[in-house]
């Protein structure tokens, strides 16, 4: 008869082989997060203080549009990207009020997102950041997907408290890359401005991944899901 110490050996030992050989080994499995993501935008304290909170746009979906969202790049130059094979309706993925960006997912450039400013069935054009796609290693054979994007309009309605000017009116604060650019609801002209502009900023698009602050200056807090 085994001793218990031999038999707890021999159990290791069956363990041990087993991790060994893989019959106990993990698989990992990777899928594209979904759902929503709610936000509380505190009260301002009173009338003249306001507060200040930090958001951020974490979740995508894909465009709502036909052709491939998803696929490999076909011929690329400095400011446009092709797939010959696409099926794009001509400028679906460029409206105003439904902006649209690609993201490149494989090569050099993985990760660089791109606002669509114009497409044919098969052409992407994009800005890119005055950045020579070539030159920043895009190439054929990278693959792609194309999501949607938000504008102030269909990301905050007129859910925001509005007013007659950005400092009678809560302000969303979108960072541009060198500067803060201000935005509030015009309560008279009944659309988002820009501070110091008197054009309708409905269709400004806001970039995925893109952080804003939030200034609040109702005294009740907001609730909204992204």
């Amino acid at each position: 008869m085994s001793s218990p110490a031999v038999f707890r050996s021999a159990v290791w030992l069956v363990f041990a082989t087993a991790f060994a050989t893989g019959i106990f080994a993990q698989s990992s499995v990777v899928t594209a997060p979904v759902g929503f993501v709610s936000y509380t935008i505190p009260a301002a304290v009173d009338s003249t203080t306001p507060t200040t909170t930090a958001i951020c746009l974490p979740l995508h979906e894909a465009a709502a549009a036909s052709g491939q969202l998803a696929g490999t790049i076909t011929a690329v130059a400095s400011g446009t990207i092709s797939n010959s094979s696409a099926g794009w309706t001509s400028g679906a993925l460029a409206s105003a009020a439904t902006p649209c960006f690609v993201r490149l997912s494989s090569g050099a450039a993985k990760g660089r997102t791109l606002f669509i400013s114009a497409n044919t069935s098969t052409d992407l054009t994009v800005d890119n950041q005055n950045t020579d796609l070539i030159a920043a290693g895009v190439v054929v054979g990278d693959s792609y997907q194309i999501i949607a994007g938000d504008t102030l309009m269909s990301l905050f309605g007129t859910s925001t408290l509005s007013g007659t000017s950005e400092d009678a009116a809560d302000n969303i604060l979108y960072w541009n890359g060198a500067s803060w650019q201000i935005f509030y609801f015009n309560s008279t002209n009944n659309r988002w401005q820009q501070k110091g502009l008197s054009l309708s900023a409905n269709n400004f698009a806001l970039r995925p991944d893109a952080g804003l602050l939030f200034v609040r200056r109702a005294t009740t807090p907001l609730a909204f899901n992204l």
